[in-house]
């Protein structure tokens, strides 16, 4: 019974000291262009924005409509004009639309919440099978639970984010099959 304890306690210590941290990156969106010579801005179009983005909370994250089209999230070109967005479906895509819109007012400006990356979501995650998942508008429901990601692979992440352990934990479930705790490997504010 001690040698099976003692087992134990071994595969535990071993699980904590090889198990790879969630990585954490801050999306820059000006360091996309820059750094990655294949992202392309794809097009550019005359735009609005409704407030902050739904998908991120950042005080440089914005929702905005153009052409009966809503993108969430555009991003503020840091120390740039404000008046252009560069807009972004996932942050491991390498094309964007850059949105012309009038000048953000001061009221819009605070407004914004800023980014707390110890309470708020993820705009994007990457499971530990490489299932690729966004953010969604968090307006549909499963099993009393809002849906907070919709993934590449058709499954859905629910439930409350879990941060207490150097991997990172939430509840995926797959369509038709039973719901289970998986590991984000990766995550993007």
């Amino acid at each position: 019974m001690v040698r099976f304890s003692y087992i134990i306690v071994l595969c535990l210590c071993c699980n904590l000291l090889f198990s790879s941290p969630t990585q954490l990156h801050y999306y820059r969106p000006v360091s996309q262009l820059k750094t990655q010579p294949s992202f392309r801005i794809v097009d550019h179009k005359a735009g609005h924005c409704i407030g902050q983005s739904t998908r991120i909370v950042r005080e440089d994250a914005w929702r905005c409509m153009a052409d009966g089209m809503t993108y969430d999230p555009c991003f503020e070109y840091p120390g740039g004009d404000h008046r252009q967005l560069l807009c972004v479906s996932a942050p491991w895509r390498e094309e964007g639309v850059v949105l012309i819109i009038p000048a953000l007012s001061e009221i819009d400006r605070q407004n914004q919440k800023t980014l707390d990356m110890s309470t708020t979501l993820p705009w994007a995650v990457i499971l530990h099978d490489d299932d690729r998942c966004l953010a969604t508008d968090h307006q549909q429901q499963i099993k009393e639970h809002l849906i907070i990601y919709q993934c590449q692979s058709g499954a859905v992440l629910y439930g409350y984010l879990q941060r207490c352990h150097r991997e990172w934990t939430i509840i995926k479930q797959l369509p038709g099959q039973a719901a289970a705790m998986t590991t984000i490997q990766a995550a993007w504010f």
